[in-house]
């Protein structure tokens, strides 16, 4: 089974190698490897170069200016062919023996749209270590009842950074919002099973473990991961990300509409009580 992984890589001359590196010392021999570059200035793109010449699995798409993080992942998500696809940050890397954690998971629970892993945090200004995950499986749960348990369980989204179905990974519903990940998750959810991986299967390297709302929507914006135009406060932006998880539910046509009010119940319950705003309604009575 082909396995394709995606990076999106902006100035990251220090990290992109080892990134590759724990793909290429899998235990498992069958991906792609599609990397894609936003116009980096910091000596990325000579690396880049280097390691495609490398390694045939190795294919490399140089943006002529940047285009910001979601954009770029856009991009490559069209490249890939294999059957199910990972998204890797240019600065993470992956476990030893993960893929194989993976394809052990899909064998025992084949009917799962994404399988992700326990994730590691490593905080670069304190040098620790911390294993912290949401815990959004949904195999014994009916579709709205999954989509529910990724509202109220979601904390860390590094579930984000699983093998996905490549079909579902090539409509994924990229928006420009706060928390664009969340919406990916909650829609997966709509989609089918999601299975955890019995294994840590990813090293994630952050600045801090813990940015407060005002930092991550800044850094979000530097990203592209928001418009920049918009100078809004975090309650509003997360006012605005549950609109759109309302609209995506709206738009289901597999959820029933006491279905579809039910989630809708509970994910302005969420959006209230740990974000402090309020989500209009809008499934039809």
């Amino acid at each position: 089974m082909k396995l394709s992984i995606v990076i999106p890589v902006y100035n990251e001359k220090e990290t992109i190698r080892r990134a590759v590196k724990s793909i290429q010392k899998q235990n498992y021999c069958d991906y792609e490897l599609i990397i894609g570059d936003n116009n980096s200035d910091d000596g990325t793109k000579d690396i880049l170069n280097e390691i495609e010449k490398e390694d045939d699995r190795i294919k490399v798409l140089y943006n002529k200016i940047n285009i910001g993080t979601l954009e770029n992942i856009k991009l490559l998500k069209c490249e890939t062919t294999g059957i199910f696809t990972s998204l890797l940050g240019a600065h993470d890397a992956f476990e030893d023996n993960y893929f194989c954690n993976f394809i052990e998971t899909v064998k025992k629970n084949p009917n799962g749209v994404l399988y992700y892993p326990k994730c590691r945090y490593y905080c670069t200004n304190s040098k620790k270590y911390s294993k912290r995950y949401s815990n959004i499986e949904t195999k014994e749960l009916s579709r709205h009842e999954g989509m529910v348990k990724v509202v109220n369980n979601l904390v860390k989204c590094g579930n984000i950074y699983g093998f996905i179905k490549s079909d579902l990974f090539k409509i994924l519903p990229i928006e420009k919002i706060y928390g664009p990940d969340d919406l990916i998750l909650f829609w997966l959810a709509s989609k089918g099973k999601i299975h955890e991986i019995d294994c840590t299967g990813i090293t994630m390297e952050k600045p801090r473990l813990e940015e407060n709302s005002c930092e991550r929507l800044q850094r979000y914006k530097k990203e592209g991961i928001i418009e920049n135009k918009l100078e809004l406060l975090p309650s509003l932006q997360r006012k605005i990300t549950g609109e759109v998880h309302l609209r995506y539910l709206h738009k289901d046509k597999n959820l029933t509409l006491d279905e579809k009010k039910w989630v809708e119940k509970e994910l302005i319950k969420k959006y209230l009580k740990r974000y402090n705003c309020s989500v209009k309604p809008i499934v039809d009575s």
